[in-house]
């Protein structure tokens, strides 16, 4: 009995101490998990962390995108009208040259009119002046009005100075 009992007690302490040695082994396993758990919440706190700092920047992205996006509609549109603007003054611009080439026609007309019309009354006077001598103080006068003619031939203003005095 009693050596049953020694081989019980001694069947009992291998057991005690592969359970001491298995518990030591769960014991270690558990804090080398606890470990890994604290790195693995660590890690997740500073990606959290980051995640947040990444999410305020896209947010600050995708408000300055709106922005530019409106911007850039704002531009177009204002570049749109700058080049119908700019269309509507050639087209002004050209309408204007047509004025102004005829302006100069009837200018041109008019003084070759009246040139014509002052060259006769001359050329009228003279020969009155050869066919009656004794009215010579008469046609001096005339001619003397005659050419007094404000328009010459000499004031015909060129298209460019035209331009100048209309835009002036």
């Amino acid at each position: 009995m009693n050596h049953n009992l020694n081989e019980t007690v001694d069947k009992l302490t291998k057991e005690n101490d592969q359970l001491l040695t298995n518990v030591n082994t769960l014991l270690n396993e558990k804090e080398e998990q606890y470990k890994q758990l604290n790195e693995a919440s660590e890690r997740l706190n500073s990606q959290t962390i980051l995640n947040e700092q990444l999410s305020r920047k896209l947010n600050k992205n995708e408000q300055r995108f709106v922005k530019l996006e409106m911007d850039f509609q704002e531009e177009k549109l204002t570049n749109k009208q700058l080049v119908e603007n700019v269309q509507n003054l050639k087209n002004e611009m050209d309408n204007k040259d047509k004025e102004i080439i005829e302006i100069r026609a009837q200018m041109n007309a008019l003084i070759l009119h009246i040139s014509c019309g002052d060259k006769l009354k001359q050329e009228a006077n003279e020969d009155e002046l050869k066919q009656n001598p004794w009215q010579s103080n008469h046609s001096t006068i005339n001619t003397a009005t005659v050419s007094k003619n404000p328009i010459t031939t000499n004031q015909i203003l060129t298209q460019s100075q035209i331009k100048q005095k209309l835009f002036a």
